[in-house]
C-alpha cells in the first residue's frame, strides 16, 4: 500500500556506494541522500541476493545530510553480484513507497578474483538407451567451474504425460554428476525422454544443454514398442447445431503396447479451424473434446481436418475422417448446397500485353 503523500515532493536525489567490488569481510557502505521524508517513516535499502531479498534499514546522519548503513560483506556473498533494487520508504502502518535503483555489486574472493563465466557442461550420458522393468536408468553429466565451483544441477524425465525431477549426487573427484532412475512396471514400453540439463555455479550464472535423448522401456519378450496407435471411429454428437450450442467431438483409440499418450484433432467450420486435444472420459473410454459453436458459424459446414495420436513410445499416426455436420443459418436451415455459378465472362477475347481483363461471375447460394 502506497503511503498517503505527495511521491513528487519525497525524492531520492542521489545513492550510492563507497565501492562496487568488495571482498569477504569487507564493509560495503550506503549512502543516500532523501528529501522530504514523511515524518515517523523508515529507509531501508531493498537487495536482491540470489534466491533473497534483503533489507538494511538507512539512519540519518545530520552532519553529512545523508540516510547511511553498513553491510558487512559474508562468506555467503562470495562470487556474487548482488543488485539494490532500491530504497524502500515504509511509515508504521505497513505503507511504502519505493524508489528503484540500477546499482550493483560484486563479491570478489580473497585474491580480487570475480566469477564472470557461466560453468561449462561437458557432457551428458545415460548407461544405455533401453531398459527392462526393476533395472536403472543412470544419468551421467561432467560440468566444471574453475572459479566458483558448481552449485547444482537440475534436470527430469518426462514419461506418462508428466515430469519427473533427477536428484543429482556429485563426484567431485572426477567432476561428475549422477542420477539414478528405476525403471517401474508401470513404464514398460514406453519411451522416457530425458530432457534439457541446467547446470548453475555458486555465483548463480547458469548454462543449460537442450539435449533430448530418447530411452525406451522393453515388453516382457524384450522388445520396444514400435506399433502405431489405432483409430477406431469418430463422431460428432449431432448432425446440427445454432450458434451458442457445444458441439461434443468423440474418439475412439487404443494401443495395447504402451497406451494412448495425447490426441490432437483439427475441426474445420467453415472458414475457420478449431484445435483441440481431447481428454480421457473413462466411463465412456473415449477421448472427448467441447467446441463452442460462436454466432459467426452460422450457415457452415463442419468438417474433419486431421487427428494425430500418439503412443507412450512417441509412435503416431495421423488420420483424416470423412464425417460431416452443419451449424444451422440464422432462420434454422442446413446450407447442404454448393453455390450455383450461372455463368463467366471476359470482357475481351484477345488480350495485348499491360492490357486489363474484366471477369464477370454471375453466382448465387
Amino acid at each position: 500500500n502506497e503511503i498517503a503523500l505527495n511521491s513528487e515532493e519525497t525524492k531520492v536525489k542521489e545513492l550510492y556506494f563507497n565501492k562496487n567490488e568488495l571482498k569477504v569481510g569487507e564493509t560495503l557502505e550506503i549512502f543516500a541522500r532523501v528529501e522530504n521524508v514523511p515524518e515517523g517513516s523508515h529507509l531501508f535499502a531493498h537487495f536482491w541476493f540470489p534466491e533473497n531479498q534483503l533489507y538494511y534499514e538507512l539512519n540519518y546522519n545530520a552532519e553529512s545530510g545523508l540516510y547511511t548503513t553498513s553491510v558487512k560483506i559474508e562468506e555467503a556473498f562470495k562470487y556474487i553480484t548482488i543488485n539494490l533494487i532500491g530504497i524502500e520508504i515504509r511509515n508504521d502502518d505497513g505503507n511504502f513507497l519505493e524508489y528503484k535503483s540500477n546499482l550493483s555489486i560484486t563479491v570478489e574472493d580473497e585474491n580480487g578474483i570475480i566469477d564472470k563465466e557461466a560453468p561449462i557442461i561437458n557432457s551428458v550420458k545415460t548407461n544405455k538407451n533401453e531398459f527392462t522393468v526393476g533395472e536403472e536408468l543412470e544419468v551421467s553429466v561432467e560440468a566444471t567451474d574453475d572459479v566458483s565451483g558448481i552449485k547444482n544441477i537440475s534436470s527430469a524425465v518426462y514419461v506418462n504425460g508428466e515430469y519427473k525431477e533427477l536428484i543429482f549426487t556429485p563426484d567431485e573427484a572426477n567432476k561428475i554428476y549422477k542420477s539414478n532412475f528405476l525403471i517401474t512396471e508401470e513404464l514398460k514400453g514406453k519411451t522416457i525422454k530425458l530432457i534439457s540439463v541446467v547446470v548453475i555455479d555458486n555465483s548463480y550464472k547458469s548454462r543449460t544443454l537442450e539435449q533430448m535423448i530418447d530411452i525406451s522401456v522393453l515388453d516382457d519378450n524384450g522388445n520396444k514398442d514400435n506399433i502405431k496407435p489405432v483409430l477406431n471411429s469418430v463422431k460428432f454428437d449431432k448432425d446440427n447445431y445454432k450458434a451458442g450450442d457445444t458441439l461434443k467431438l468423440y474418439i475412439d483409440t487404443y494401443d495395447n503396447e504402451s497406451g494412448i499418450k495425447s490426441v490432437e484433432a483439427y475441426v474445420k467450420i467453415g472458414q475457420h479451424t478449431v484445435r483441440v486435444f481431447p481428454a480421457y472420459d473413462a466411463e465412456l473410454k473415449k477421448y472427448v473434446a467441447d467446441i463452442y459453436i460462436e454466432e459467426s458459424y452460422a450457415g457452415s459446414k463442419i468438417t474433419f481436418g486431421n487427428i494425430i495420436i500418439y503412443d507412450n513410445a512417441d509412435n503416431y499416426d495421423n488420420f483424416t475422417v470423412d464425417k460431416s455436420a452443419y451449424v444451422l443459418t440464422s432462420d434454422g436451415q442446413a446450407d447442404q448446397k454448393a453455390p450455383l455459378v450461372s455463368s463467366i465472362k471476359f470482357s475481351k477475347d484477345k488480350l495485348m500485353l499491360k492490357d486489363t481483363l474484366e471477369i464477370t461471375l454471375e453466382a448465387e447460394d
